[in-house]
């Protein structure tokens, strides 16, 4: 009798367990840990300094664009109030477009406007702090990597509403006669290597790590949205694969329009792209845009390859596809990537030879060697890649480094021609070590990156292809997948217009971005921006010189060759900025080819404040000089939840940095469920016992 009560005893302290477990976990909201460096847009949680958690409504999130030829300058405000009777500080992460060069910051409180200034990073910290500390309103905007920046509000007041104001200028995208902007409005968490005790993590190249923040199912901030395009020149459509849109005309000559957003104020789960194209025969072959401030000249020129690139390549390839089946690939962004590898078998023809890499925790390949692309050979993988499961964690340095080092396949006495095509939504946080890797295994390698999902990390995508010497396609919905993947393979299978160089104006000392210019495919086109010194006459002119199949090929631009014949203005100061940003960019590349910290520190610094940009070792401050916070009242910090991108799976997505929330209630669901049977069984048998 003794040992079945004391047997009874224990599955009750389980039953309670268990249940206690399982409510509190479902009481929870559904949220999920994230590396430091991982952020989004949404609402803003503020913590008091009793440690109560508040939220603060966001009231609205707005974007203006202004598309003027091939730049576009935005503005996104966003709104806070405290709901709370505390005084409190707000932080929180947000995604901007990886080219994005912001120059300007306002904060606002009722009717007062706080002008931001670019300083140090470590004087603006110290500004905000000592500002928060004497009770005075501040906030500091500070760059974590270059498509993701943090922002601190301090001392908000009860009932009161803030509204930070950023600008930044970026440049179009044009390929495949069709220009197309992105506006990024959350982040796919990335996968930290280094979190999960790799061997194969490299250290991070970035100045400095973001504030921690957490990721919710539930639906958080919404955006409104506003483009005024100024396309210079008829339009066939306008579009967004993204987005319902109203696209109104502003002139008779269909040149502008205004977009909005159909649905008024959208979900921030998903990624806002636009795209449109010129009517026939009226797609640009060449545009030069200038911008004069101070004694220098900026340029932009973009310019198509010549026809003659359209013929197809003689000699066979060796395609290698480097697939990313980890955790976060998990829902449409695996289906959209099996779509992706299928097609791009199909169009291999028999003189090609290919094989698969696919990667998660572990990377494994479809074959030891490259293959023939054989029927037989085609139809095994095509199974291989259908049976592919996503999960694990995002380890591609090692995949992407044997795709790299195997050496290309001999057809008789030549070499084929090697391509990797890398599909993958990016979500890491070592990108220096993998960049790394590129530059020291490309050799005559040409690598394509394909960035998959809702919001895709584009800043490391655009990165790898461009240190690859080859292109980024981005495919956000299954719709997509097909003709992006069409556009890319058609460019894979044409020459390239290569070794291009540009001779500018005699006596103009020209710093030109990117400064090695890259071989063009079939579509892309060719795209740089330069400061020159000295103001140039309206007839100047550009030769542009390079090889196409190996036969030497030139074009000369005016400086007055535009878009149309009508003026258009290009945003203030928008070229200067832009070319500053590709400046940093590019003395930041040198972190990762050893050059001294210290000395690419003051190179960037002498490019980000006299241009007032932020990067990593600058930042925005914005203050008011009087205090606002009594003394005797405390203030407490914030959190950030940010809203899962749309069409990924919330419990399954993030292995290795999600939290483990979901395994705990399964597990006290079924610690309950089994003390529960174990408890009637033993009241069964004390009643036997007892009769």
């Amino acid at each position: 009798m003794r040992t079945v009560i004391h047997t009874l005893t224990l599955p009750l302290r389980w039953l309670r367990a268990g249940l206690a477990l399982s409510l509190s976990l479902l009481a929870a909201p559904p949220t999920f840990a994230q590396t430091p460096e991982t952020g989004g847009s949404g609402e803003l949680l503020l913590h008091s300094a009793s440690g109560q958690v508040f939220n603060a409504v966001q009231l609205q999130a707005a974007v203006n664009m202004q598309i003027v030829g091939m730049s576009n300058r935005v503005q996104l405000s966003q709104s806070f109030t405290n709901t709370s009777s505390e005084w409190m500080e707000g932080t929180y992460v947000f995604p901007l477009p990886e080219d994005s060069a912001v120059n300007k910051m306002t904060m606002q409180v009722g009717n007062r406007q706080f002008i931001g200034e670019v300083r140090e990073r470590a004087e603006a910290q110290a500004r905000y702090e000592q500002a928060k500390r004497e009770g005075r309103r501040s906030a500091l905007v500070e760059q974590q990597r270059p498509n993701l920046f943090t922002q601190k509000v301090a001392t908000i007041a009860p009932g009161e509403t803030v509204i930070i104001t950023l600008q930044y200028i970026q440049a179009l995208r044009y390929a495949d006669g069709q220009f197309s902007v992105r506006f990024p409005m959350t982040l796919t968490p990335r996968y930290d290597a280094a979190a999960s005790n790799s061997s194969t993590a490299a250290p991070s190249a970035d100045a400095t790590t973001g504030p921690a923040a957490v990721f919710t199912t539930q639906a958080a901030s919404k955006l409104l949205l506003q483009v005024d395009l100024n396309a210079g020149l008829p339009l066939a459509n306008i579009l967004s694969p993204s987005h319902a849109i109203h696209a109104q005309p502003l002139s008779a000559t269909q040149y502008r329009y205004q977009i909005t957003l159909a649905d008024g104020a959208v979900p921030m789960d998903r990624d806002f792209v636009l795209q449109w194209q010129p009517q026939a025969n009226q797609a640009p072959q060449a545009a030069v845009f200038s911008e004069q401030v101070g004694n220098d000249t900026y340029v932009q020129l973009m310019m198509l390859p010549p026809e003659q690139a359209k013929q197809p390549l003689t000699l066979a390839r060796e395609l290698l596809i480097v697939l990313d089946t980890s955790g976060s690939m998990q829902g449409t962004s695996i289906v959209q990537a099996k779509q992706s590898v299928a097609l791009a078998l199909s169009r291999l023809s028999a003189n090609d030879h290919f094989n698969i890499i696919e990667f998660n925790s572990n990377y494994s390949a479809f074959s030891v060697q490259s293959l023939p692309a054989t029927a037989a050979n085609l139809a095994l993988a095509q199974q291989w890649v259908i049976q592919l499961q996503a999960n694990g964690g995002t380890e591609m340095l090692p995949a992407l480094d044997y795709a790299l080092s195997t050496a290309p396949v001999s057809n008789g006495l030549l070499h084929k021609i090697k391509q990797v095509v890398f599909i993958t939504d990016g979500s890491v946080s070592n990108e220096a070590g993998i960049f790394r890797v590129i530059q020291q295994k490309l050799g005559e390698t040409r690598l394509f990156t394909v960035g998959i999902g809702s919001a895709p990390n584009s800043y490391f995508m655009r990165k790898a292809a461009s240190t690859g010497r080859g292109t980024f396609t981005y495919i956000n919905d299954l719709n997509q997948v097909a003709p992006n993947m069409q556009a890319l393979l058609e460019k894979l299978e044409h020459a390239v217009l290569a070794d291009l160089h540009v001779e500018w104006p005699a006596g103009s000392d020209a710093e030109l971005y990117p400064s090695r210019i890259p071989d063009l495919y079939l579509g892309e086109p060719l795209f740089v921006t330069a400061r020159l010194q000295g103001q140039l006459k309206s007839d100047a002119s550009f030769t542009i010189t390079g090889a196409t199949q190996g036969q030497p090929w030139q074009r000369r631009l005016q400086l007055n060759q535009a878009f149309a014949a009508h003026s258009m203005a290009l945003p203030d100061s928008a070229l200067a900025a832009y070319w500053g940003r590709q400046k940093i960019d590019t003395l930041l590349d040198g972190l990762r080819n050893g050059q001294d910290a210290a000395q690419v520190r003051t190179a960037v610094l002498a490019v980000a404040l006299p241009y007032q940009l932020l990067s990593p070792y600058t930042s925005f401050i914005a203050e008011e000089k009087v205090v606002s916070k009594p003394a005797n009242q405390q203030a407490g910090s914030s959190q950030v939840p940010n809203q899962i991108p749309q069409g990924q799976l919330a419990t399954l997505a993030y292995p290795h940095t999600a939290t483990n929330a979901p395994l705990q209630l399964l597990s006290g669901l079924v610690l309950a469920l089994i003390a529960a049977v174990l408890w009637f069984f033993m009241k069964r048998v004390r009643y036997a016992n007892a009769h």
